[in-house]
């Protein structure tokens, strides 16, 4: 399943698939780069960073899984995102480095602010079944009130739910865009909505490429 991940430069999102690994970085600064390794290239690019490890491409996704589930073994330098961990086996233990060359996303809307525009719309869908619902309670409310029915708890007593007057007293505080690519709840409904979509492309009739995010590859 592919993954948002916040770190001091901005937000992450990669995804392991059959064909390689897919990495999109979107900056503080609201920039959005992109970055693509096959698969049957990963022992090759191995090599060059750690000429000291001799690594399968099963291997190598294992490692590289576990590190991205750490955002501090990720930093983003220039155009490259460097990644960088440890190997242990045994009693012994391996430095282990990665990078991922950037490039600027061609199509920034389809790739990066779609996902954010989707997840408007499903806060705004989330929001008004929510109002709708309140409405409904207090709706039955009223009537168990007709009915002589009462709660032995004063305090437990609550006015009918006003939209107006409950949004007009939220206070939202303005945030720069790297408060907003740090914000755990923004992380959240931008992974909702990429899991909705791949959702949706699943379904589709056309041929999809199968992840195999989910499947524990052991390290050889």
């Amino acid at each position: 399943m592919p993954s948002w991940i916040n770190t001091d430069e901005g937000m992450i999102y990669y995804q392991f698939s059959q064909s390689g690994i897919i990495v999109k970085v979107v900056n503080i600064s609201g920039s959005s780069f992109t970055s693509f390794q096959k698969n049957e290239d990963l022992p090759g690019i191995c090599r060059q960073f750690n000429p000291q490890l001799n690594l399968s491409e099963n291997g190598i996704v294992t490692i590289l899984r576990d590190a991205f589930s750490n955002p501090t073994n990720l930093k983003v330098v220039d155009a490259v995102l460097k990644v960088s961990t440890s190997i242990e086996k045994l009693k012994f233990s391996w430095s282990f480095g990665w990078q991922f060359e950037l490039s600027p996303c061609v199509n920034t809307i389809e790739e990066v602010f779609n996902p954010i525009w989707n997840s408007m719309m499903l806060l705004i869908e989330e929001k008004n079944t929510l109002i709708s619902l309140m409405k409904k309670k207090d709706k039955e409310i009223a009537e168990f009130k007709s009915l002589g029915i009462t709660l032995s708890k004063k305090s437990k007593i609550s006015a009918p739910y006003d939209p107006a007057k409950t949004l007009k007293n939220i206070i939202v505080p303005v945030q720069s865009t790297s408060q907003i690519l740090s914000n755990q709840q923004f992380k959240e409904v931008i992974s909702k909505s990429y899991e909705t979509r791949n959702a949706s492309a699943a379904s589709s009739p056309c041929k999809k490429e199968k992840s195999t995010d989910s499947a524990l590859i052991p390290l050889l």
